[in-house]
């Protein structure tokens, strides 16, 4: 009798140490998007509501459909959707000098999307501050086609405070 209760004993406390062990890795590796925290953002006190860590308007727009313009080759390739442009997307790291002299035309994007192919991509740096026109951006996203490291990114790009920066860092199938 008492070898049956230690063995459902110990089968719940399996069952339950499992569960937990799932949520850990669902909560901390969401949909395999990596955010990169901003020292400012460190500071400010967690009660904030501007320190949320909601993810929602950023899934929504770089998720789902919006007006969207794609860039490549330091040309703009294809233009989706009716309306002010709420998504930039970057087919390339070489078209950012094409963004930077019409950021006027985009200056109503909320997020950059930018592909990176290579690791040598990455050691070129983007500096975003100088997008001054660009009042609405709130994220950028780096969608790396190979395994990249969070210090890869931060040396990568360079924002304002208030820009939120994500990147994934899985090999496409």
């Amino acid at each position: 009798m008492k070898n049956k209760s230690t063995l459902k004993f110990c089968t719940c406390l399996f069952v339950v140490f499992i569960y937990f062990l799932s949520i850990e890795s669902a909560v901390s590796q969401e949909k395999n998007i990596f955010e990169i925290s901003s020292k400012t953002e460190k500071q400010k006190k967690p009660n904030n509501k501007k320190n949320s860590k909601s993810r929602t308007e950023f899934y929504n727009l770089a998720l789902n459909l919006g007006t969207a313009v794609y860039i490549e080759n330091n040309l703009e390739k294809n233009v989706y959707g009716k309306g002010l442009i709420s998504k930039v997307t970057m087919i390339d790291t070489k078209s950012f000098e094409f963004l930077k002299s019409n950021e006027n035309k985009y200056k109503s994007a909320k997020i950059i999307i930018v592909e990176v192919n290579s690791i040598n991509e990455l050691k070129k740096s983007f500096d975003l501050t100088a997008l001054t026109e660009m009042s609405h951006l709130k994220y950028v996203f780096i969608k790396c086609s190979f395994k990249c490291q969070k210090k890869d990114i931060e040396n990568f790009v360079k924002v304002n405070p208030s820009v939120r920066v994500f990147y994934n860092a899985e090999k496409p199938s």
